[in-house]
């Protein structure tokens, strides 16, 4: 059906009316093989034209009043894991440098976050305290020695695998933390740090007025994003764990407002 670059704009046309398409629909659709399907998702997501998943693609919206990205859709926690997991691996490596024995940390919920915890797991402590909405993260945790877990319970969503609402927030109040690690689906320097989940955000919002330090680890696909729920400003963290693809201009804007850039490569 033409050439690469009229098959790569089609995909896109695609992905964005559908939501999400499989490797599989789009190699019978285009009649071509899933390695030149896999080669123009990949080429794609480079442009950040869309989301590539494990066996298929996610939309990514474009807001062009506010010259930002939107989610067009949630993606499951499974669907998650795949998208970026090397880079969330050395991100997780490099957060762990900031955790030390005796700290009490909010692990927030996601697939960076579990990264981080599967770090911890394999490191030896005496005493560390992991506060968690995540359900795979208590569940990864809670049986090693040294480690001690305290699940946020509340209204849970089956999407991220994680709790939030009323009675989440409740529980945090009633607990202390020295350091909080999240992630969200979008950074922007007019618009902040943004979520897609109402409850989610406000549930953020809680943990990051309550945190003494705050450390968002995320990668550098994030960056520019807004999504539908403010959780705080830009300059609010007081640390950003990113990968070396991050664009210059995100680095300065965030040291400009005190923050502390911490580069994985």
């Amino acid at each position: 059906m033409g050439t690469s670059q009229t098959r790569r704009k089609q995909i896109v046309d695609l992905v964005n009316s559908m939501g999400s398409i499989s490797v599989v629909e789009l190699s019978l659709y285009f009649r071509v093989s899933k390695v030149t399907i896999r080669s123009d998702l990949d080429a794609l997501e480079k442009e950040e034209q869309l989301i590539r998943m494990h066996g298929s693609a996610m939309s990514i919206n474009y807001n062009k009043d506010q010259n930002t990205l939107r989610y067009a859709a949630e993606l499951h926690f499974h669907e998650k894991q795949h998208h970026n997991r090397g880079i969330k691996e050395k991100l997780a490596r490099r957060a762990l440098k900031y955790i030390e024995d005796y700290d009490t940390i909010l692990l927030d919920s996601g697939t960076t976050m579990f990264e981080i915890a599967t770090q911890i797991a394999r490191k030896q402590w005496t005493r560390l305290t992991v506060i968690t909405s995540s359900l795979p993260v208590c569940d990864l945790l809670c049986n090693f020695k040294g480690i001690e877990v305290v699940l946020l319970g509340g209204h849970y969503r089956k999407k991220s695998r994680s709790f939030s609402g009323a009675a989440t927030e409740q529980m945090l109040l009633a607990l202390r933390f020295n350091k909080l690690f999240m992630g969200a689906d979008g950074y922007h320097p007019q618009h902040g740090l943004t979520t897609l989940s109402e409850n989610e955000a406000s549930l953020n919002r809680l943990m990051v007025e309550m945190a003494s330090q705050v450390y968002v680890v995320m990668d550098h696909s994030k960056f520019g994003r807004q999504s539908s729920n403010w959780i705080c400003e830009f300059g609010r963290p007081n640390v950003v764990i990113t990968d070396d693809r991050l664009k210059h201009e995100y680095i300065n804007e965030l040291q400009e407002c005190q923050v502390k850039v911490d580069v994985a490569k």
